[in-house]
């Protein structure tokens, strides 16, 4: 990224020691569509990438999942803390579908 701020300079004091200079004004043009595209693949590697899961497992399950991870924990959950204990039978602290679907009551 730092070559391309160097020519972007070098492109940019070319333009405007030039004004009228069609080739000067496409190059810094240029520049400036590089750096662009080298800022947004950046960011894109920076963004992160949401994992959503296909929603299954018994529809009240479905509809505490309210961030859509595939699992409930217990902000998510709607009911008392006894049933959501007794539901995560992993005592990992949260409720997955199989869990949601093993569970009888």
């Amino acid at each position: 990224m730092l070559e391309s701020t160097a020519r972007l300079a070098e492109a940019a004091a070319a333009a405007s020691s030039a004004p009228n200079d069609s080739s000067a004004q496409s190059h810094l043009a240029g520049s400036l569509k590089e750096i662009n595209g080298v800022v947004a693949s950046q960011k894109a590697a920076e963004m992160p990438v949401a994992s959503l899961k296909v929603p299954s497992g018994p529809i009240w399950f479905q509809r505490m999942d309210r961030n859509g991870d595939g699992d409930l924990s217990w902000d998510e959950f709607l009911g008392p803390r006894e049933a959501f204990h007794q539901i995560d039978s992993d005592k990992d602290g949260l409720i997955d579908e199989h869990e949601a679907e093993s569970f009888k009551s």
